[in-house]
């Protein structure tokens, strides 16, 4: 209920412009409800400027009912500034104008689509629109309809080149002549995105006028949505022409002013007119007809390409050119010199002018123009340097003058050009373009042929035929003939001279400043010298030839970096590019063929190998005479070039250079242009003849710029649109196209890795370099450029652990100094995977002989040498050169001098070598494992190096010629895998290397073959046979010693500070490179997981833990519970890192693993509980410490992980365990071979031996490696010796058998076990071990060689074949059978050889067959395992307290004690069965009244159901466990039991001293204390014992009375057990205890009766009533089975019942003689194969495998209540039983009662539902076997096999003798059934 509410309610009148508003209040608990305000008028408010509506449109159409009204309407519009505009009312045009064009007719101009909506008329000066415009629409978010009207207007002033438009009350003008013509512009009303409304034109011109376009736009921005009025807008104009200006021409051009026209237009003199402003200006001058269409074009030909303004294409020289032109002009010169062609830019007009003149001299014209006005005259009209000037309307002007100097043949040119447009006179061109240049006058040339040509016929012709070379004349004669044929011309006008420069300083005719040219020089004629420059490639002689009476100046240079050569012969000169150079070919240049340079020119890696003469030629008929010869095979080395060189241009820049040949960057340059830049930039020679394009097949099907073979994972950067390149499926070549426009063309790239022969190849068009990384300083960044222009940037990270490379690769394209118009990157960090490389690559020429190839090359090779450029024209022909070592190896020096047969060692151990040739020595260094020999090749002169190196301390195997090498990680080395290793087929390594890990040796062979002659190889030596090298321990370094990261990164480019907690990919691999960790790196990194809370995975079972570990960390125990495996994640480097501590408890071995890098330990010899560490070059750190707690069968395992990348700080340091206890599993010591399916013979015959009965010292240990043997066998071989068989030391009353002559053995003086040595022929060696029995310790010692197995006879399966063997070679086996009788051992043993697993061992020798070793005695008061022990002095020892013993602690202190050894497998607790809920601390199954003391807290007890017995539970605190402890007495074996734990003493009862008390202490700890007196009348035992805990020596925390004058009654041993009384009566024991009336016996007489009788401690408490369920008195027998069974009539005193399974018969039979009814059950439970017969509480369970169906059974209770039963299995579906109950008192009379209660009764068998799963919910046999130490595919047998068994619950049903495949019965019936 509303208790107060406020009404009200608000009108409008608009006629008033007032509100009307009424408020009333209503407040109902004082009854008010008055109004307030009764239509009270309120003005309504005139908002001002600023107002603005407030809020979002649409939220207050929702306010206001859903839609808007007209005044939030007109606020809008207020708010826009277009309600001025945007309004209703009428609009009015102006009337139209008059004497308008007929073009410009109004009624075609209003497009039809909206001419409903408007009334137009011409504008006021005809040329454009006035309109009214009419328009009904609905307001935006409402129904109202509105219409508006307002006007608009366009026109255009085609003479002024202004327009004038408006809507409405807004008008604006604009001038044109700065317009661009069709260009779209747009007055806006507000401006930006949102201005509301928009007048829209565009203007182009036409060539009578203009086109116009007008288009006017209203849009209303409300809220985020814009409402239009029309969407497509009002076109108002559409392509409509309008006439040009109809002004004639300026008449009077001396009165024009271009800047005050400029300025009347309001623009500005300093800005360039648009081709509007342009067109009007020439319209208004009337220069149209003057100019050319197109106009000229700076850039483009012919005035491009140019040079500070000039193309200059004469060849000759101007004097007074001026050097450079204004930035404005650009003129070109014709190759004949005597023409000028300038091309101006008018930038202020934006117009180009042509001027040019031509002198014709063949014509003796002279002809020239402006634009299109042209002249042509004669010069001999022409008054020589008379100022002649041409003009366009005065205002374009020429201005020339010529002169004709006399006797000179120039032309004296003077040239002005002017563009004047002020009246003042002013120009703003006024420029000379030559000023007293003298131009070159060309004349006509005339050609000579002297083919054919000879000097000796020319002579005889003319007179001269007699004439000698020694004559005076023969000077006169030769000028004379050079000048007739025009020789003299292109001889220099000074002859050289040999004593000015560069001869003067000349020794025997050369001056040779090369300092690597040392070889002599070849003779020349007298008078001549040539000069060797400093670069060695550039050579310049002066050669006397005698023959011309003169010397001849030659000059030959080699610019290899530049790729050019170059040289002279007189002043003819000569020039070539190298890049299309034939080397090896014979070449000439000639002057007139009369003269020539003649030269070969050959290349190998380091020379050029040259040959060149000097010859002139005369005569055509014969060969050429004089020839003198410069170089013969010269051998001039090759310069390095520097592949960054820059530009060829100094100082270059694009921008410049274009500048100064008239062009720009902008431009589209013309070809010619193009031709030049390339050609001044050294780049053209190098250009492929057909360009590259993105449509070659390779560039096809790309992907952001790819197309790429390669199958690596790896990004590929996205390429710009002017770039392809394709990637080859090596990964490791690449090829582009990029297309340069400005260029004109497109150029083409490649990048080829070559890793197999560590060669980088680059390429730009057909520019190529080769970069041998063996020499290439890794991460370094190279250039390799094109003219400066191109470069290719690279940089190479080799991260050789990884097997890739980081691969850097830029392409630049740069025109300036300072910065590239292109940088792509071509690969950008990318891990690119090295290919597999065939390293016994032949060689490089296939078929190669060296005769062959000397012939080939037409070498002289008469004296059986090879010369220096033979021979490294070989190695350069066979690809050595670039791999051979700058300084050879030298067998004369250190190391390899003063060595014995060839050798030189180091090595501090004596090694096998073999004795080697006088052509090889080789020197072995300090740490053994490394060669390096140095080998003399007399055809070539050169001593060669190889090496092989083993480096076991960082894991890396080394081999190589000379620098051509190859480094293999050790951790992925295939060992004994014999390799060839080939410097390109020439050089060839042979070799294997075997790993002898346990031996801590290699086995090496090593050969080298030499085939230098043949591809066939002419020689191998052998260098290393089967030779064993020692390992030599490492000398371990910190690797971190000095290393700074900070230091490393900045020197890579990376700042410490830029980086957060995680180093980028890329930088954390080349970090693991530098240090050497990255080998050791897995590829696939470990998976680590993070969590809220990281706890360690547990896959033990034996292990109850729930540790937490440190976030970066996820660690797993395995099932085999004694490891730790961790992945931790190392923020720094981005990646995680696997590490694993493993312990092999039964193969005594420790495994450390870090990633790849695994250290294997065993434990023989370790050190326990000491910290050690196992690191990766000191970066990733592995701490451990192991203790073994021997007895408790446990390890203790602390374990830390270091991650340090720098000397001085660890980026991780964390403990992954401390102190966890680890249990050791169960050891199947029943192996089989290492080897699968392995066969000593076939094993021989695959490793190369044939010989069968006998192995090499090699091949025996590698076999003895493979089958794991070496690490357990002794260093000391035992010795069978001369006299084999058996010796005794002690008084063993036995036959032992004989041995065979192999073995021996002994049995030492404690008589308790053997030692033998075998030896085995095939294997060469002999094999110890021993068996011992300590059985007062209950151990069983086994052992063959070095494995030893112990095993507690706690619990041992005695009887059961055991074998113990040595990875399936050597098999010990034995039985041992327990005769307690006799107080003996029997022992059965052999030993087996097995040497192949698919044959029985041969020979398996016989040691023993039972043979009887006696039991020792045995203190069972057993003192503490340290003397003394004091528990608080061990707490303090080890500084904890009581409170704090526990986990490891706890764990060593049970060691400590070692009772561990003892303990059961499964503690005993007193909150479980048989413990729980306990009375008093008693739990009984007795059904017997027992006397019981009460126990402590401490202590829980339970008694059997036999009552014999008693078990308890004793709960020791501060041990933290239940000891199970029991004393058992079995009256039917005549055994007593006592133990505590698994320490048991059991004894026959006849060795026992009834009433004696004794004493069984476990090592001091517990301790029970038991007497036993026997009483045979009453069958019964009197048990007195008492129970202690003691933790010191000295001291007992608990002391306890356990049984105290406790009675048990001695149970029934035999089913069918007779009268306890012999021969009782029961007439005769009513007679002896005077009982008279024998019908109502008195209740003390019956119970002394069943007392004295034994029945009493058996009834049960309650005795069956056949008046209650199930039975009943009437029907006497009740059946529930549902099966038809014949059943007997029963006596009235006997009630029976059958269940519904049928197979379970009970009764209860009531014996009036001593008022008793008994309850009798028989039970066949074919389900659970248990047969169950019962007598009251006594109760008798038997298997039915072990029951004998068809005989009858006897179940006697004292001879007075019997059970008789027979049970015949018919089949699998019935039995039939008979069954009688009979009751008896008297031993030779009758029975009192006798019943049969079934007869021969059929009882159907019960359907079982078997299949319910294994009896251990869960069960995996993989989880078991590894639990039990069981490796997959291992042989289970022994304890083993039985505990299995008992796992499965089929135990009980195993037959005692299993069947066997041999048994005859299944012979030949493989695959088939036998049908018996």
């Amino acid at each position: 209920m509303r208790i107060l509410k406020k009404r009200f309610n608000i009108n409008k009148v608009d006629d008033k412009k007032v509100f009307l508003m009424d408020i009333g209040m209503v407040f109902r608990p004082f009854g008010i409800n008055e109004k307030l305000l009764d239509e009270f008028e309120i003005p309504i408010p005139i908002c001002n400027g600023n107002f603005s509506l407030q809020g979002n449109l649409a939220n207050i159409a929702e306010m206001l009912g859903g839609q808007i009204n007209r005044e939030i309407f007109d606020l809008v519009l207020k708010q826009l500034e277009i309600d001025d505009i945007i309004k209703e009312g009428t609009c009015t045009l102006p009337p139209p104008p008059t004497n308008c064009p007929s073009v410009m007719d109004i009624s075609q101009m209003i497009p039809q689509a909206i001419e409903n909506n408007l009334q137009c008329n011409l504008a006021e000066n005809c040329y454009g629109i006035s309109c009214c415009v009419n328009i009904n629409f609905s307001i935006p978010m409402s129904s109202i309809e509105m219409n508006i009207s307002f006007p608009v207007w366009f026109q255009l002033d085609p003479c002024d080149f202004r327009i004038n438009t408006g809507i409405g009350p807004s008008q604006f003008e604009e001038q044109l002549l700065k317009y661009e013509w069709g260009k779209e512009s747009t007055i806006e009303l507000l401006s930006g995105d949102n201005a509301p409304i928009k007048i829209i034109y565009a203007i182009d011109n036409f060539g009578d006028g203009f086109i116009t376009n007008l288009r006017l736009e209203i849009c209303l921005p409300i809220d985020d949505t814009k409402y239009c009025i029309l969407p497509d807008g009002f076109v108002l104009l559409e392509d409509e022409q309008i006439p040009a200006c109809s002004l004639t021409a300026w008449t009077n051009l001396t009165d024009f002013s271009f800047e005050e026209w400029v300025i009347s237009k309001g623009e500005s003199i300093e800005e360039q007119l648009s081709n509007a402003g342009k067109d009007a200006l020439l319209d208004l001058l009337g220069l149209n007809e003057f100019l050319l269409s197109p106009p000229c074009d700076r850039k483009r030909g012919p005035y491009s390409p140019s040079m500070s303004g000039w193309n200059n294409l004469c060849p000759n020289s101007f004097v007074n050119l001026p050097s450079k032109l204004p930035s404005y002009f650009s003129c070109s010169v014709p190759d004949y010199c005597t023409g000028i062609n300038c091309c101006l830019e008018v930038k202020q007009i934006g117009l180009s002018i042509n001027a040019f003149i031509d002198i014709d001299m063949c014509n003796y014209t002279i002809s020239g123009g402006i634009e299109t006005l042209t002249f042509n005259f004669s010069l001999f009209n022409y008054d020589w340097g008379k100022t002649e000037t041409v003009s366009v309307k005065d205002i374009f002007r020429l201005r020339f003058s010529i002169k004709k100097p006399t006797n000179e043949n120039v032309f004296i040119i003077t040239m002005r050009l002017a563009v004047c447009l002020e009246r003042d006179g002013r120009c703003i061109i006024d420029e000379k373009v030559l000023d007293g240049t003298k131009v070159p006058q060309p004349g006509c040339d005339m050609s000579i042929d002297i083919s054919n040509f000879s000097a000796a016929v020319w002579f005889e012709n003319n007179g001269l035929g007699n004439l000698s070379i020694t004559d005076e004349l023969w000077g006169d004669a030769i000028t004379f003939l050079s000048e007739v044929v025009g020789l003299d011309k292109h001889f220099l006008d000074e002859q050289c001279d040999i004593q000015t420069d560069p001869y003067k300083n000349a020794t025997m005719s050369w001056y040779n400043e090369c300092q690597f040219l040392k070889a002599d020089l070849p003779d020349l004629p007298d008078h001549s010298v040539c000069h060797i420059g400093t670069s060695c490639t550039s050579l310049a002689c002066c050669i006397n030839v005698n023959f011309l009476r003169r010397s001849l100046q030659a000059s030959f240079e080699i610019d290899f970096c530049n790729y050019t050569i170059k040289g002279n012969l007189e002043k003819s000169n000569f020039k070539f590019d190298l890049i299309d150079f034939k080397w090896g070919y014979e070449a000439k240049e000639k002057v007139l063929d009369l003269l020539q340079i003649r030269y070969k020119l050959d290349k190998t890696d380091k020379h050029f190998i040259f040959d060149l003469s000097v010859e002139v030629c005369m005569d055509s008929r014969t060969s050429c005479q004089p020839s003198i010869d410069i170089y013969k095979k010269a051998m001039i080395p090759i310069p390095v070039c520097n592949l960054d060189a820059g530009f060829t241009i100094g100082s270059f820049s694009l921008n410049e250079w274009l500048n100064n040949v008239g062009s720009s960057i902008d431009d589209n340059l013309p070809t010619a242009v193009v031709a030049l830049l390339l050609s001044q930039l050294n780049i053209d020679k190098f250009q492929q003849e057909t360009p590259c394009s993105s449509s070659d097949v390779m560039f096809m099907n790309t992907s952001n710029g790819w197309n790429s073979e390669c199958n690596a994972s790896f990004t590929l950067p996205s390429l710009p649109d002017e770039m392809v390149c394709y990637m080859g499926d090596t990964c490791t070549s690449i090829e582009c196209c990029v297309s340069v426009d400005i260029l004109r063309t497109s150029i083409h790239v490649k990048f080829l890795l070559d890793t197999c022969r560590y060669k980088l190849t680059m390429g730009i068009e057909r520019l190529e370099t080769e970069v041998i990384l063996l020499d290439y300083q890794w991460g370094k960044t190279g250039h390799f450029t094109l003219g400066g222009v191109f470069q290719i940037e690279y940089r190479i990270d080799d991260l050789q652990s990884q097997k890739k490379f980081i691969v850097n690769a830029k392409l630049k394209i740069c025109f300036e100094q300072e910065y590239c118009l292109y940088e792509i990157d071509i690969l950008s960090d990318a891990y690119i995977p090295k290919p597999l490389c065939d390293w016994n690559v032949r060689i490089t020429a296939p078929g190669f002989s060296l005769d062959d190839w000397i012939s080939q090359e037409g070498y002289d090779f008469e004296s059986g040498s090879l010369k220096e450029y033979m021979i490294e024209k070989l190695f350069d022909t066979l690809g050595l050169s670039k791999y051979l070592d700058e300084n050879e190896c030298n067998r004369e020096m250190h190391p390899f001098t003063n060595g014995s047969n060839g050798w030189t060692t180091d090595c501090p151990r004596t090694l096998d070598t073999i004795g080697l040739p006088d052509v090889i020595s080789c020197h072995i260094p300090t740490y053994c494992t490394g060669f390096d020999c140095c080998v003399y090749m007399d055809i070539v002169k050169r001593s060669f190096k190889l090496y092989l190196h083993i480096d076991t301390c960082n894991n890396m195997f080394s081999i190589g010629i000379e620098k051509f090498g190859l480094n293999v990680s050790l951790l992925e080395y295939e060992w004994g895998k014999a390799e060839q290793f080939s410097l390109f087929g020439a050089l060839r390594i042979s070799y294997s290397v075997l790993n002898l890990a346990t031996e801590h040796q290699y086995v090496i062979n090593l050969d080298m073959s030499l085939c230098i002659k043949e591809s066939t190889c002419e020689t191998t030596f052998s260098l290393l046979k089967d030779a064993r090298i020692p390992k030599i321990g490492c000398e371990r370094k910190e690797s971190l010693s000095d290393f700074k990261m900070d230091q490393y990164l900045d020197s890579i480019g990376v700042r410490l500070g830029d980086i957060e907690n995680t180093l980028s990919g890329i930088v954390a691999d080349k970090l693991l490179e530098t240090l050497g960790v990255s080998m050791y790196i897995l590829e696939e990194q470990c998976e680590h997981t993070v969590s809220n809370e990281q706890y360690i995975t547990n896959e033990c079972d034996a292990l109850d833990i729930d540790l937490k570990t440190p976030d970066i960390m996820t660690c797993i125990i395995p099932t085999h519970c004694t490891g730790i495996t961790c992945c931790i994640n190392i923020p720094l480097i981005g990646r995680s890192i696997s590490v694993t501590v493993d312990l092999d408890a039964c193969t005594y071995q420790l495994s450390i693993t870090i990633e790849k890098l695994k250290l294997d330990i065993r434990l023989f010899e370790y050190e326990w509980g000491t910290w050690q560490q196992f690191d990766i070059k000191d970066v990733f750190r592995l701490k451990y410490r192991i203790d073994d707690l021997e007895s408790s069968k446990q390890f203790v395992i602390s374990v830390r992980f270091l991650a340090c990348f720098d000397s001085e700080t660890c980026s991780v340091d964390e403990s992954i365990v401390d102190n966890l206890l680890l249990p050791k599993p169960l050891c199947n010591f029943e192996g089989s071979f290492n080897i699968p399916d392995f066969s000593l013979q076939k094993w021989i015959d695959d490793n190369g031996n044939k010989q069968t009965d006998s192995l090499s010292d090699i091949l025996r240990s590698i076999l003895f490696e493979q089958l794991g043997l070496t690490p357990y066998l002794l260093q000391d071989e035992c010795d069978v010796g001369v006299d084999p068989g058996w010796t005794k030391d002690c008084p063993l009353n036995a036959s032992l058998p004989s041995l065979p002559s192999n073995i021996k053995c002994a049995i030492g003086e404690r008589c308790s076990g053997f030692t033998c040595c075998v030896n085995v022929p095939l294997l060469q060696r002999s094999f110890s071990f021993y068996f011992d029995l300590n059985t007062c310790n209950f151990l069983l010692s086994a052992r063959i060689e070095k494995l030893v197995y112990n095993q507690s006879l706690v619990n041992y399966e005695f009887g059961h074949k055991k074998t113990v063997d040595l990875f399936g070679v050597v098999k010990l086996s034995y039985t041992i059978f327990d005769d307690n009788t006799l107080s003996v051992f029997k022992l059965s043993a052999e030993v087996s050889i097995c040497l192949d697993s698919n044959s029985p061992c041969s020979p398996v020798i016989a040691l023993m067959d039972k043979i009887q070793f006696p039991k020792p005695l045995c203190n069972w008061d057993m003192p503490f395992k340290v003397p003394g022990f004091d528990i608080d002095n061990w707490l303090q020892e080890h500084g904890i307290t009581e409170q704090a013993l526990r986990d490891t602690f706890l764990a060593q202190l049970i060691d400590t004690l070692g009772l561990s050894h003892y303990f059961k497998d499964n503690e005993c607790s007193q909150q479980e069965t048989p413990y729980k809920y306990s009375v008093n601390g008693w739990n009984t199954d007795c059904p017997l009244a027992m006397m019981l003391p009460q126990l402590p807290d401490e202590l829980r007890c339970y008694v059997p159901d036999y009552c014999t017995a008693v078990e308890c539970c004793l709960d020791v605190g501060l041990l933290k466990r239940g000891f199970s402890v029991i004393l058992s007495i079995d009256a039917c074996s005549n055994r007593l039991v006592v133990g505590i734990e698994d320490l048991q003493l059991n004894v026959s009862l006849n060795d026992y001293n009834w009433g004696s008390t004794e004493v069984i202490t476990l090592l001091g700890i517990i301790q029970i204390t038991y007497k036993i007196e026997n009483y045979e009348k009453s069958r019964q035992y009197v048990v007195d014992a008492g129970l202690k805990v003691c933790l010191s020596h000295d001291n007992c925390e608990f002391q306890t009375t356990l049984l105290e004058n406790t009675t048990f009654a001695k149970p029934l041993c035999r089913w069918d057990s007779d009268f306890l009384i012999p021969d009782f009566s029961l007439d005769a024991w009513l007679d002896e205890n005077n009982v008279i009336d024998i019908t109502h016996l008195q209740t003390n007489v019956i119970d002394k009766l069943l007392k004295e009788i034994g029945l009493n401690q058996y009834l049960q408490l309650e005795q069956c009533d056949r008046a209650t369920q199930p039975f009943s008195k009437l029907a006497r027998f009740q059946s529930e089975c549902r099966e038809e069974i014949q059943l007997p009539d029963l006596p009235e005193t006997i009630s029976c019942y059958l269940s519904e399974r049928c197979t379970s018969i009970r009764c209860c039979v009531d014996v009036d003689v001593i008022q008793r009814s008994f309850d009798i059950t028989l039970n066949l439970d074919t389900c659970n194969y248990i047969l169950e017969a019962q007598i009251e509480n006594m109760k008798l369970d038997v298997p039915l495998v072990d029951y004998k169906f068809g005989e009858e059974s006897k179940v006697y209770l004292f001879g007075v209540i019997r059970l008789l039963f027979k049970i015949e299995k018919v089949d699998e579906t019935a039995f039939i039983i008979d069954a009688t109950i009979d009751v008896c008192f008297e031993a030779s009379g009758a029975c009192i009662f006798s019943s049969k209660i079934l007869n021969n009764a059929r009882i159907p068998n019960v359907f079982c539902s078997h299949g319910f799963g294994f009896q251990i919910p869960g069960f995996s046999l993989d989880v078991w076997l590894k639990n039990n130490g069981i490796r997959a595919g291992e042989t289970i047998g022994g304890a083993l096999l039985s505990n299995l068994f008992s796992a499965y619950g089929i135990d009980n049903y195993l037959q005692s003798d299993q069947c066997v495949l041999q048994d005859s019965r299944f012979d030949d019936k493989q695959g088939h059934y036998e049908n018996i």
